[in-house]
């Protein structure tokens, strides 16, 4: 039987031993000590335990800071319930978040910070003591058309941390990037997995984290061991070193989440970081972000549907029928998880919601929840082979299509229904939206970045007289994703003059991040783009046109009269010779 340790240990003894040693290395190199992170702590710990916070939910509105990072190391150490919100939400939006707490809620951001107590001298250290009553919130998208509140208690988290601690144990000199944003549930492992152990964290900025040349010289610079992250940022890490002609030889442990690892992104990411060990990990919100490891040799043949292998400590995987019955060894079912990583549940107005179909008690008092992913076991190892829902992860993000298409009847105020669908192949990734063309003029891209997140909005939206139906009257998302590819067909057909060739590329440009109003000098990334849309914008140029753009070129100047530019330039130099 495992023993549950003191997980502050770590914390403590490194501000007990070296006070001014290195605990945050942050954006240009800016260092932040032991001591000085004690000092948020107990800050905050002082502000949520005032008289006039107590019994409250806090809304944690924060991007990643060493603020907010001492915000969750002290969250850990109170009786205290902290909702970690998406940033950038449109504003209906976080206010349907934030109902879902209740109505004692207390909206947390940058202002919050108790700068009197800040700026008092703190003469004694924090309590650093862990309290098994705290909680924390993160928001998923919910298939019934609404984003869902899912309670995670510590027990869950303390589960996670001390897997992570025992079977991949850190070494003294190990600096480990915490890059996820708060709202994703994952980053509780970054962050407490990391500070609490008393090891050096390296905080990277958002535009780190969106851009695969800054997020890889960050790594290359502060020579990170350990790394959290989405097949696409790996991916996005290996094309740069590939172009470039080099690697990242100090990284020694590599976790991908989130998304499905392919073969051929791993067969990259062994010649990128030559030292690394590979953890194909899976998990949801719903399962405190991981539930499953798999570890991928570097020898031998690399399947292309990667397993997301055994499960961690405290964990039982279950695959069952339709009927609910456990099936036999390598045949498909839905997947199921037990044990200390089911979260408390979802929230309804602050409080947990009875009898969910997500979360309940089998006759045997053993609590579980059935994902709605697809796989089998077999040796005891689990590989997933789909969906029984229509949630799809995109940039790390799980979208459940549902969601897209509320939004926009909302918006058209119909019951009529559209099909929201979801494209990805090795060269291009993207979400678009069939609708009823009598919609065009109240259902556009603009209008649904007011209602739904970025990475939810539709790239493409493709009005149709009849929209798809099968023989039961709901949607055809295959025959919408018919209509979506014809129509992207005629968009890029072949350029014959210069105008039409600038079109093209903003045709390309489109599919990649959106059909939303763009100049010729407009940024790529701070439109919306990411590590993964660049990479596949990079592949569809060369598909199209025959060119090959060099990443770290597209990297310094991400705009369409780069890319017009590139292939004027080539065409010519192929006529001159």
């Amino acid at each position: 039987m495992h023993t549950s340790r003191d997980l502050m240990e770590g914390f403590s003894r490194a501000l007990t031993d070296s006070p001014d040693g290195v605990c945050l290395i942050g954006p240009n190199r800016t260092r932040h000590t032991w001591r000085e992170l004690a000092d948020d702590v107990c800050a905050w710990q002082k502000w949520l335990g005032i008289d006039a916070n107590f019994g409250r939910t806090f809304a944690a509105r924060l991007d990643l800071s060493f603020s907010s990072v001492a915000l969750m190391v002290a969250a850990v150490t109170r009786p205290v319930r902290v909702a970690w919100l998406p940033l950038e939400l449109p504003a209906a939006r976080e206010q349907e978040v934030i109902n879902s707490l209740g109505e004692d809620t207390l909206l947390v951001d940058k202002s919050s910070l108790p700068l009197a107590l800040k700026a008092s001298a703190v003469t004694v250290g924090p309590e650093l003591t862990w309290d098994d009553n705290a909680k924390f919130v993160y928001f998923t998208s919910g298939s019934e058309g609404a984003p869902k509140a899912v309670q995670v208690g510590m027990h869950a988290i303390r589960n996670r941390i001390e897997w992570m601690w025992d079977d991949y144990a850190f070494r003294p000199s190990d600096r480990i990037v915490i890059q996820k944003p708060l709202s994703f549930v994952a980053s509780y492992w970054e962050v407490l997995g990391t500070l609490l152990a008393g090891i050096t964290g390296i905080l990277l900025t958002s535009a780190e984290r969106s851009r695969p040349d800054r997020f890889f010289d960050r790594l290359a610079a502060e020579k990170a061991t350990h790394l959290f992250a989405t097949p696409p940022a790996i991916l996005g890490l290996c094309e740069i070193a590939a172009d470039q002609n080099t690697h990242l030889p100090s990284l020694r442990m590599v976790c991908s989440s989130a998304d499905n690892l392919a073969g051929d992104v791993v067969r990259k990411f062994f010649t990128t970081a030559p030292s690394a060990r590979l953890l194909n990990l899976y998990g949801a919100t719903e399962t405190s972000a991981n539930t499953t490891v798999f570890e991928i040799p570097r020898h031998g043949a690399i399947p292309d549907r990667v397993p997301v292998g055994v499960p961690i400590r405290g964990t039982r995987i279950i695959v069952r029928d339709a009927h609910g019955d456990e099936v036999a060894s390598g045949q498909e079912g839905r997947v199921c998880v037990q044990g200390t990583p089911v979260a408390d549940g979802y929230l309804a107005n602050g409080r947990l919601t009875p009898g969910d179909d997500a979360f309940f008690t089998r006759p045997n008092g053993v609590r579980e929840v059935r994902t709605g992913d697809l796989g089998f076991v077999q040796g005891g190892i689990l590989t997933l082979t789909g969906r029984l829902d229509n949630a799809v992860n995109v940039s790390g993000y799980k979208i459940h299509l549902e969601e897209i298409e509320a939004a926009a009847r909302r918006l058209a105020d119909s019951g009529d229904q559209c099909g929201a669908v979801h494209h990805s192949n090795t060269e291009e990734e993207y979400l678009a939206l069939v609708i009823p063309d009598t919609w065009v003029h109240s259902v556009t891209v603009a209008r649904l970045r007011e209602t739904l997140p970025s990475y939810m909005v539709p790239h493409r939206i493709v009005p149709t007289p009849n929209v798809p139906r099968v023989r039961t009257g709901k949607v055809d998302r295959r025959g919408c994703l018919t209509l979506v590819k014809e129509a992207a067909r005629v968009a890029n057909e072949a350029p014959t003059t210069q105008d039409q060739l600038h079109e093209r590329v903003c045709a390309l440009w489109d599919t990649a991040l959106g059909d939303s109003p763009r100049e010729s000098g407009d940024d790529f990334f701070t439109a919306g783009g990411d590590s993964l849309r660049a990479v596949r914008l990079v592949t569809s140029i060369r598909r199209e046109f025959g060119v090959r753009m060099p990443l770290r070129g597209f990297y310094a100047d991400p705009t369409i009269s780069f890319i017009v530019g590139l292939i004027t330039s080539v065409e010519e130099d192929y006529v001159e010779d």
